[in-house]
């Protein structure tokens, strides 16, 4: 694997902020809290367009002149900052970054060049997105404009003082003359996303956007998927990788192109500019897109779940923004998802918010709780719809009575900031100490855990229970294919709960 020496001995911006522009401050509108009052968003800090932090009445504390004109349009949290990537159009004469801020406080911290970072692809944008892999490494990306005529990137750190290390570099290239059918549009991927150890086995994805020049109408409904093993690409036709399904095409390193059945709403034909995936398992993976809501699909692209199963009104907001992220407390699910995007607000409902919404089982059961902040970060225009939230599973903790996590939300050009949610319930008995979560997956006609538990209970999108056992690590699965919820109950107490595909 190539790799480089970061410029002038890993080169390090820390120029400290003085100014009160850069003060971080709590947002004044909250708490926020559902109907019933069991669920709570306390502010820790926030930054933002719409926070005013100054007598003129004019200034505020969003960093623009760091996050500068769309060009930070992702983000990731990784022990205890907010890692911020500053991208490089080509044929700019900058150079690429990643801003590094204080998850704690909001505080800037460090500016850290990747000056040498050798992206090859002739067009797009290199340092566009970020990710953090199952084992914690610090995964980079480009904006391909044209996956066929251009070049995908990934460079995977162990942390922010590690060498960046290339571990894909893929083109169609010479390749291109096999796919014909490419030559009637252009195939561009602004957002990637992994699943597992890009160090070890695991995927990337990426979704097609409906944006740039021509955009070829046979895949504007897809997701390319990239597998990982040992720390490389494989060829989609290893018969030992963990990841790869029966793929499209039949030539070692050529991606799985899954086409997505149906999109939310049905008259969405696209899903419109900078589509998001995040993947949540070997086999499922919810899309985020401009022009479609937030919808979870399987690996050959059927729709398991989503907002189109949600009572009527729930899905009240402009499918506007692009992210989501998802926790599970006691057995209930807890969704975040933007509102509206730029100046799209409505019916009391500010520009560029956020949405919590809860759920058991599925959507179906799905139901809105509040939005914050209650002034949403601003009104300044995004065509990146970088709209999001990352809940950090591993501060989840317990008293006796509330479980409490920690969350991040971020708006490409308006703003980012820090709660922390609060849930009331009965908690008593769960030891509050950092525990891995339990996962459970199907294999050969079981649901298998990754530990023995005190009780499983097995259950239908719908809620009705179909198996149960306890003190066990294995359940078999029900005799129907399809989408289940497995609630896990471990000996210490705590729940957790899994979307396992039957099939």
């Amino acid at each position: 694997m190539k790799k480089f020496l970061l410029g002038a001995a890993a080169l390090t911006l820390s120029v400290f902020m003085a100014n009160a522009q850069y003060t971080p401050t709590k947002d004044a509108d909250a708490p926020y809290s559902s109907s019933d009052g069991n669920v709570t968003m306390e502010s820790v800090w926030i930054r933002s367009l719409k926070t005013i932090v100054s007598d003129d009445g004019v200034t505020n504390n969003f960093p623009a002149d760091i996050l500068t004109n769309a060009n930070a349009r992702c983000y990731a949290f990784k022990d205890g900052k907010l890692i911020f990537v500053h991208r490089v159009v080509v044929g700019e004469n900058t150079v690429p970054r990643l801003e590094v801020f204080d998850a704690a406080t909001g505080d800037y911290l460090e500016t850290k060049s990747l000056d040498g970072l050798a992206f090859t692809t002739p067009s797009g944008s290199v340092n566009n997105s970020i990710a953090i892999d199952g084992a914690g490494n610090i995964v980079l990306f480009n904006l391909v404009t044209d996956i066929y005529s251009g070049a995908l990137d990934m460079w995977v750190m162990a942390d922010l003082n590690a060498t960046p290390v290339n571990k894909i570099r893929f083109s169609y290239g010479a390749q291109e003359s096999l796919f014909p059918e490419t030559k009637d549009g252009t195939v561009r991927i602004d957002n990637f996303n992994v699943y597992g150890d890009m160090n070890g086995n695991g995927y990337v994805m990426g979704a097609v956007a409906a944006s740039g020049t021509n955009p070829h109408k046979d895949y504007l409904t897809s997701v390319f998927r990239w597998d990982i093993k040992d720390g490389a690409l494989v060829g989609t036709t290893d018969p030992d990788s963990d990841f790869s399904p029966e793929l499209n095409f039949g030539i070692p390193g050529q991606p799985t192109i899954i086409k997505l059945e149906e999109l939310f709403p049905i008259s969405s034909l696209n899903l419109g500019g900078a589509p998001y995936v995040r993947p949540i398992s070997e086999n499922l993976f919810y899309v985020d897109g401009q022009a479609s809501y937030p919808s979870l699909y399987d690996m050959e692209g059927k729709l398991q779940d989503g907002f189109s199963k949600a009572p009527a009104g729930v899905a009240f907001f402009s499918a506007s923004g692009c992210g989501v992220d998802e926790v599970v407390i006691g057995g209930v699910t807890y969704f975040l998802s933007a509102l509206y995007l730029n100046s799209q607000g409505k019916d009391g409902y500010p520009d560029n918010s956020f949405g919590l919404f809860s759920y058991e089982g599925g959507f179906s059961t799905a139901k809105f709780l509040f939005d914050f902040p209650k002034q949403g970060f601003g009104s300044a225009s995004t065509t990146a719809y970088s709209t999001l939230p990352i809940i950090d599973k591993k501060s989840i903790s317990y008293t006796a009575t509330e479980a409490t996590v920690d969350v991040y939300i971020f708006i490409c050009n308006n703003g980012f900031a820090k709660y922390q949610m609060k849930i009331k319930g009965n908690f008593s008995g769960i030891d509050d100490v950092a525990v891995d979560a339990v996962t459970a997956r199907y294999v050969d006609g079981n649901i298998e855990m990754t530990e023995e538990v005190g009780s499983v209970e097995v259950y239908t999108l719908t809620g009705q229970k179909v198996n149960e056992a306890q003190n066990t690590k294995i359940v078999s699965a029900p005799f129907t294919n399809g989408l289940y919820i497995v609630k896990m109950t471990t000996k210490a107490g705590e729940t957790f709960s899994e979307k396992v595909l039957v099939k």
